[in-house]
C-alpha cells in the first residue's frame, strides 16, 4: 500500500544523509553530532565526509585517513558514506574496493576547469558547452557504478548560476536521469543549496529515479536543515517507496 505525504514527512524530518565533520571541511566533531542527533531527534543519519585516495586535495581526508574515520564511527548507530569527487573526466576519487568499506557513496562535482563551484568569480566564456561538459562528467562518473547518491546536481559556478533555468534544459536533466536509473543512482535533494528543482524532482520521479534527502550540514547549527527537500517532496507528492534509504553493510577493512 502507497504511503501519503504524511508518512513520508514524518520520516525525512528524522533523516539527514550528509553531513560532514571535523574529519574533512566540517567544524562538527562526531560526540557533539550525537549530542545534536538526540537534541533534533534525528534517527536515520549518515556521515559522509569529503575524501580522496589518489591525489591529496584541502579538506579531504586523503589515502589510509579513511580507515581511521570509519574506525571513529563504529559503535555510534550513525551510517557510514564518503562524498567523493567526481572529476572533469568522469573519474572519481574513490576505487571500487574502498567504496565496499562504506555505507553508500556519495558523488558530486566540486570544479571543472580550474573553476571552483563555490565562491569563485572566474568568467565562463562557454556557458553551454561547460553545463553539457558537466553532464558528460557526472554520467560517466554514474556509469563506474561506485556512487549510490549523486549530490548537488544543477548547482553551477557562481559566474553562471544565475543562468541555470536556461542552461540546464529538459532534455539535459533526461539524459543525466536516465543515466541515473541505468546504474541505479538516486538524485539527492540539498537543504544547503536547494537544488534540484521541482521538474527535475519530478522527472526522477517518473522515470523511477529514488529522491536522497540531505543537508549538506557542515556546521551544528546546519545539522538536519530539510526545509527545502521538505518543501519539494510536499509539491511532487512523494512515496516512501520514492526515498533512498542506505542498507548498512557489514564494512571490511582492505
Amino acid at each position: 500500500m502507497r504511503n501519503n505525504f504524511e508518512n513520508v514527512s514524518s520520516l525525512v524530518k528524522k533523516m539527514d544523509l550528509h553531513i560532514h565533520t571535523i574529519f574533512s571541511d566540517g567544524s562538527v566533531t562526531i560526540p557533539q553530532l550525537l549530542h545534536v542527533l538526540k537534541v533534533k531527534n534525528l534517527t536515520l543519519v549518515a556521515v559522509t565526509d569529503h575524501y580522496s585516495e589518489y591525489i591529496r586535495i584541502k579538506n579531504r581526508m586523503f589515502g589510509i585517513e579513511l580507515v581511521g574515520y570509519l574506525d571513529a564511527l563504529k559503535g555510534t548507530g550513525l551510517l557510514k558514506g564518503v562524498e567523493a569527487e567526481i572529476f572533469g573526466d568522469g573519474s572519481i576519487s574513490i576505487p571500487k574496493q574502498r567504496s565496499a568499506m562504506c555505507d553508500f557513496i556519495l558523488g558530486g562535482i566540486h570544479s571543472l576547469d580550474g573553476i571552483n563551484f563555490w565562491r569563485d568569480l572566474q568568467p565562463i566564456l562557454n556557458p553551454s558547452r561547460y553545463v553539457e561538459r558537466i553532464r558528460i562528467a557526472l554520467e560517466a562518473a554514474m556509469e563506474r557504478q561506485i556512487i549510490d547518491v549523486l549530490v548537488h546536481v544543477t548547482w553551477l559556478p557562481e559566474a553562471i548560476r544565475s543562468q541555470s533555468k536556461k542552461l540546464v534544459t529538459r532534455e539535459w536533466m533526461k539524459s543525466l536521469i536516465n543515466t541515473a536509473l541505468d546504474n541505479n543512482v538516486a538524485i539527492e535533494l540539498s537543504g544547503a543549496w536547494e537544488v534540484p528543482n521541482v521538474e527535475f524532482v519530478r522527472l526522477c520521479l517518473k522515470q523511477g529515479v529514488k529522491v536522497s534527502v540531505g543537508s549538506d550540514a557542515h556546521t551544528v547549527k546546519e545539522i538536519g536543515n530539510v526545509v527545502y527537500p521538505l518543501k519539494v517532496l510536499n509539491l511532487v507528492k512523494v512515496n516512501v517507496e520514492d526515498l533512498f534509504i542506505p542498507k548498512r553493510k557489514n564494512s571490511v577493512i582492505l
